[in-house]
């Protein structure tokens, strides 16, 4: 009896040590996670800021939000595009007396040579989230930076429910593909249609909705939609800017996130 005891005892002690050594191998790897994602992060001066978008640090570095883009704003006599201003002043307002770090996501530069980034303030706010949950910034997935884009999609969604900042206004609002081809509208624009036909080619695949207009998804970017044939017939609303080539319009599909299939 005795021996069993003490083999029993000795059985729940190894189990103890087990279940302790779980424990510490599972806190070491949070501690190590903890590190890792600190260590991406960089504290930095922002010193002026450009638009809703896109900032500049003490040394120089043009920093383009990943993720979101804001309403141009006019640095000319140009004209600032609608919802321009207020988007630049929530993000002063955003960085105004907070430690702002950087946090980098698959590519480090833009072509432009602008470093890409979220901007985060030591109490964990993403401001780049921030702006498109305000409704001053809408989402623009440019993969392989998708680490938010989920976040950030849920964010727009709200904010267009409720109809925050430029989802009130008339610039962005739902049009027809044949509205914009009546009147040729600039700029970034939503547009709605229903898919005919497609064609996929080596270089990618064209969604075309109709004669002269088509969706157009490089072959790069095919692998974040799960099947393009799944949008044939479909109605669906397109986000992005259309442009002229040759006889044809085309709109820029870089993520899913600027198709939305219509409710039937």
């Amino acid at each position: 009896m005795l021996r069993d005891y003490d083999n029993k005892n000795t059985i729940k002690k190894g189990r103890g040590h087990l279940l302790l050594a779980i424990i510490i191998s599972f806190c070491l790897i949070v501690v190590v996670d903890i590190q890792s994602h600190a260590s991406s992060l960089e504290l930095v001066n922002v010193t002026y800021v450009i638009d809703g978008d896109t900032v500049v640090l003490d040394d120089q570095r043009h920093v383009r939000l990943l993720g979101i883009n804001a309403p141009e704003v006019s640095h000319g006599n140009g004209v600032n595009e609608a919802g321009g201003i207020a988007a630049k002043e929530l993000l002063k307002s955003l960085l105004k007396n907070a430690k702002v770090m950087l946090e980098k996501d698959a590519e480090a530069f833009d072509q432009y040579g602008r470093t890409l980034a979220y901007l985060r303030t030591s109490d964990g706010i993403n401001i780049n989230r921030e702006l498109v949950r305000r409704g001053v910034a809408a989402v623009n997935i440019y993969p392989p930076n998708v680490k938010y884009s989920r976040e950030l999609i849920g964010d727009q969604t709200i904010a267009e429910i409720e109809g925050l900042g430029i989802w009130q206004m008339p610039d962005y609002q739902l049009h027809s593909i044949g509205e914009f081809l009546t009147n040729k509208r600039k700029g970034w624009g939503r547009y709605q249609s229903t898919v005919t036909h497609i064609d996929v080619e080596r270089k990618g695949a064209k969604l075309w909705l109709g004669a002269v207009v088509y969706i157009w998804i490089n072959s790069d970017n095919l692998k974040y939609f799960s099947d393009v044939y799944d949008y044939l017939n479909q109605s669906i609303e397109v986000r992005g800017w259309p442009r002229k080539w040759g006889k044809y319009w085309s709109i820029q599909a870089r993520h899913p996130s600027q198709i939305i299939v219509q409710p039937s």
